[in-house]
């Protein structure tokens, strides 16, 4: 609740959202919101560098095999699935849309979002000081050019995890945008996907990059396999939620994931060939952001600027215009002359 006390002092008790003006009250808060923004996500960003340094064990105090508390194996089983619990506990409850709409009484809506990072930010510093290492090697790989493979397809991983921030709207994915917009008056918009080939090709494809980053390692101990088995189950689990809150929000979602694979491409389909002029407006996440009533980052709903809506394709707002909502179209054939 410090982040609420900390806003209301600021407002005089005010939390509502409603656009600050001129007045020198509703700009300190509107500064104070930014200031806010900034620095969680400063501190995100050096929590995601710990991150890659912990599970790759370089560069950083304590890692994933060395430097924790010391257990015997079965404590420290428990304790480490513990603490992986409450990290998905706080992903899934505060991505929840029923939760977003309590919360934004608390907490001004434009600094929900950063606020969000900045819970997630806290509970994996909490991970990483109490987790307990288990050395014991599950597999190891010697041979120098298999390690160059394997820690090269490490980071590509998390190069892929990063660059679908962007893909989705970096701003916007970590509360910037909207206290950018709160700053200066403007109402929150949607943002704008303008490359959409990651989410023609896949669902998920920020999900995609956390298998290689979190298994791709030359040297696999129980305690790297314990947290990477957990991540990717919870990551299963978690799109699962995630697509149900965007079919509820938007039934349209049905027919773009009918298209389109979760975590495994399919050049040669539909959904990965190219549809040009396309809006995706992006979800707010479990890792992430939320189209309008959904909640995690790596799903993606397609809007088709500009085309007719045709009975049986487009649904939901603006289907009987041009420009309703579509699933990945195919190509129409030429035909001969």
């Amino acid at each position: 609740m410090i982040t609420a006390a900390l806003f209301t002092a600021a407002r005089g008790g005010d939390m509502t959202t409603s656009r600050h003006g001129d007045t020198g009250t509703g700009a300190r808060f509107a500064l104070l919101s930014a200031f806010y923004a900034g620095v969680v996500y400063l501190g995100f960003l050096a929590m995601f560098l710990y991150t890659v340094g912990f599970v790759s064990g370089a560069a950083v105090p304590r890692t994933i095999d060395s430097g924790g508390p010391r257990s015997n194996t079965a404590t420290a089983v428990v304790i480490d699935v513990l603490l992986l619990a409450l990290f998905a506990v706080q992903h899934t409850a505060m991505a929840r849309p029923a939760f977003k709409r309590r919360w934004t009484t608390i907490v001004p809506a434009q600094a929900e979002r950063s606020t969000f990072v900045l819970a997630a930010t806290a509970v994996l510093a909490l991970v990483f000081w109490q987790w307990r290492p288990i050395p014991a090697v599950v597999w190891r790989v010697d041979a120098g050019a298999a390690r160059f493979v394997l820690w090269a397809v490490f980071a590509a991983g998390w190069i892929l995890v990063i660059a679908m921030t962007f893909a989705i709207d970096h701003l916007d994915f970590f509360g910037l945008r909207q206290v950018g917009h709160y700053l200066r008056g403007l109402a929150q918009t949607p943002p704008v996907f303008r490359h959409p080939l990651p989410y023609r090709l896949v669902r998920h494809p920020m999900m995609v990059g956390f298998f290689p980053a979190f298994l791709a390692v030359p040297t696999m101990t129980g305690g790297h396999l314990l947290f990477a088995l957990l991540s990717c189950g919870y990551i299963l689990f978690g799109v699962r939620l995630e697509e149900h809150d965007l079919a509820d929000s938007h039934p349209e979602y049905r027919a773009y994931a009918a298209a389109t694979p979760r975590f495994v491409p399919r050049p040669w389909s539909a959904a990965a060939r190219p549809v040009r002029n396309m809006r995706i407006d992006t979800p707010s996440i479990s890792l992430g952001k939320e189209a309008p009533g959904s909640g995690h980052p790596s799903a993606a709903l397609i809007r088709v600027r500009g085309l007719p809506a045709r009975g049986g394709l487009a649904a939901g707002p603006g289907s009987g215009a041009p420009g309703g909502w579509w699933p990945p179209l195919r190509r129409p054939r030429k035909r001969p002359v």
